[in-house]
C-alpha cells in the first residue's frame, strides 16, 4: 500500500544572500553582451525590484509564491500525485528567441487530450535547459501531475518517442513534495555538461556567457 506524502509546506530554495552573489555573477556576464540587461539587473533593490526573470532575487520571490500554491493545491487534491517533466521542443544554438512557448502549450494540451489525460491536473510552467552535447536549448514542460492514471503516461510516452531526448516524459512519485515542486518552479541559468553515469547526476555549471545573454534576451520578453 502506498503511503501517503506528507507536506511540511516549507518550499526549499536558495537563501536571499545566495539570490544576490547570483545577480552579481549574471550582471559581469551580461555587461557586455546584453548591457541593458546588465543594467537593470544592477540597479534591482527592494524599494524598486526589477522583476526580470534573469534577476535572482525577482524570481526567487515569484518562485516562493508559487510554489506555496502548489503544495496547497497537493495538499488539497486528492489522488495519485507525481512531478513530471514533459519535452516539447528544441531549438538551436541562436535561435531561442523563435520559441513559440503558447504553441508549444497548444501541442501538448492536444497530446494531453488524445492521450487519456482527461479528469487529470497538470500544474507547472515551462523550462529551457541548455544541451551542450547537441548545441540545442530543449524546452520542457515542469508539472504537479494529480490523478494521471499510469496508462496515460505509458500512451503519451508512445506519442512523444523519437521527438527528442531519449526519454522524452519522466515521472516519478511525489515522496518529497517540499523539494519536487520546488523543482517544478525554477529558471535555471547552469547545465549539466556530461551524461548521468551509474545513476548519479553530473555536476551543475553556470551557462557559458553567451549562452547566458540569449536565455536573458528571451526571457526579457
Amino acid at each position: 500500500m502506498r503511503r501517503p506524502t506528507t507536506f511540511a509546506g516549507r518550499p526549499q530554495l536558495e537563501t536571499l544572500a545566495q539570490a544576490e552573489a547570483q545577480n552579481l555573477r549574471r550582471v559581469d556576464a551580461l555587461t557586455d553582451r546584453a548591457p541593458e540587461i546588465a543594467a537593470t539587473l544592477e540597479r534591482c533593490n527592494p524599494d524598486a525590484f526589477c522583476c526580470l526573470v534573469i534577476c535572482a532575487v525577482c524570481s526567487r520571490r515569484y518562485r516562493l509564491r508559487i510554489i506555496r500554491q502548489l503544495l496547497a493545491i497537493a495538499k488539497s487534491r486528492p489522488g495519485q500525485h507525481e512531478a513530471a517533466t514533459i519535452f516539447l521542443e528544441a531549438f538551436p544554438v541562436g535561435t531561442l528567441a523563435t520559441a513559440d512557448v503558447k504553441r508549444a502549450h497548444n501541442r501538448l494540451r492536444k497530446l494531453l487530450e488524445r492521450n487519456g489525460f482527461k479528469g487529470s491536473h497538470l500544474i507547472g510552467q515551462t523550462e529551457v535547459n541548455w544541451d551542450s552535447t547537441d548545441k540545442v536549448w530543449e524546452l520542457h514542460f515542469h508539472v504537479l501531475a494529480i490523478g494521471v492514471a499510469p496508462a496515460a503516461w505509458k500512451r503519451l510516452r508512445k506519442a512523444l518517442r523519437g521527438m527528442g531526448p531519449k526519454y522524452p516524459v519522466k515521472v516519478q512519485p511525489l515522496r518529497n513534495p517540499e523539494r519536487q515542486i520546488s523543482y517544478v518552479v525554477k529558471f535555471p541559468t547552469y547545465f549539466r555538461p556530461k551524461s548521468r553515469s551509474g545513476g548519479a547526476r553530473s555536476p551543475a555549471v553556470p551557462l557559458p556567457p553567451d549562452r547566458l545573454a540569449e536565455l536573458a534576451a528571451r526571457w526579457s520578453k
